[in-house]
This record gives C-alpha cells, structure tokens and sequence, in this order.
C-alpha cells in the first residue's frame, strides 16, 4: 500500500496519536472513535501474524490501540480465516465501521480479493458499522459469533446420517439369486 501511495510508513518506536490497530486489544474500534480517526489517521502493524507477537510494545508508541471484531480474511494468504486479515483489510474495516464506508471500498478496489472481503463480511461489517461504541461492537459481535456456532452445531447434526430401521431388515433372496451369483464365481474361476 506505501508503494501505491495509500499510507505511509512510520519509523519503529515513533509516537502515533491517532488509532493503532492491534490484535489483542479489549477496546473495539466503533464509531465514537471516527472523530480521532478524521483527525489523526490510523496506523496498522505490518508483519505476518505468526510474528505479531514477537514485537516489543515499546516499539509502539501510542495510547489509542483497537482491536477489530470478529471478520474472516479474504486475501490469498488468509483465504476463511477469522481474525487473520492483512493491513488492507484492517484499515478497510477501520474505514467502514467509522462511517466511511466508500473509502473502504476505494482503498479493496486495488486488490483482486477486495469485493470478496465485503462479500462475506457483509453482514458483519453492517452490524458492526450500526453500533455507536465499544459496548456496542462487544454485543453484535457475541450475537453473531453465537449465531454462528448455533448454526454450525444445527448444520453438523443434519449432516450425520443413520441408519433407517429397514437397513437392518435381512433380506430373502431367492435361490435363482443363490444360483446366479454361483455361476458368475464359476465362470470366473473357470477362465
């Protein structure tokens, strides 16, 4: 995205005082926070998550860490993975829940997976652009994310199949059956 001239990179350990997205955060980005947003940008970590955790928070300087809702990644690494979005996806997500829904969509358009990410995020990203704070992202995302393990459980149990009572019913043939079946193991065993 610096490349393209969306964003610009800041050095490790300046100072941010707009919003810092950050991954284990208990405070939600919400739309009470648009106003910082408007007025001193918003900053992403860039580094593969299964780094995230080696960087020192003294290399982060900021006091407006936020951590995104529940969301599933639509970029080529992450393809379906919860919590898994790149820096694109989690300033686009920052854009839309903060009420700047058209800057999201500009900013995904540079990216093959963008419609995709507000395809199967389309209810979440509503649900969660609807509330007005914190408390309120806290609630949409629990009832979503329990609807979804209600869905997942109902879904689950309607895809195992058991046996009918019939399967267990013997069933008669007749010695023409019997008869047959020998003559093809016969005839079989003869060549």
């Amino acid at each position: 995205m610096a490349r393209l001239g969306l964003i610009k990179t800041l050095k490790m350990g300046q100072k941010w005082n707009g919003i810092i997205l950050s991954h284990d955060k208990e405070l939600f980005l919400s739309k009470e926070d648009a106003p910082l947003l408007r007025e001193m940008g918003v900053a992403v970590i860039e580094c593969s998550w299964q780094r995230i955790d080696e960087i020192p928070s003294r290399y982060i300087r900021g006091r407006n860490f936020r951590a995104l809702p529940y969301l599933i990644a639509a970029n080529s690494v992450n393809y379906g993975r919860p919590w898994k979005l790149n820096c694109a996806e989690a300033l686009a997500t920052c854009l839309y829940i903060a009420g700047y829904q058209s800057y999201a969509h500009i900013l995904l358009s540079y990216f093959s997976w963008g419609e995709t990410f507000f395809r199967i995020n389309s209810e979440f990203l509503d649900s969660y652009a609807s509330c007005s704070n914190n408390f309120d992202i806290k609630m949409a995302q629990d009832s979503l994310l329990s609807s979804l393990s209600t869905e997942y459980l109902e879904n689950k149990q309607n895809s195992i199949i058991f046996p009918s009572e019939d399967s267990f019913e013997e069933t008669s043939h007749s010695e023409n059956d019997d008869i047959n079946f020998q003559k093809k193991q016969t005839s079989l065993s003869q060549k």
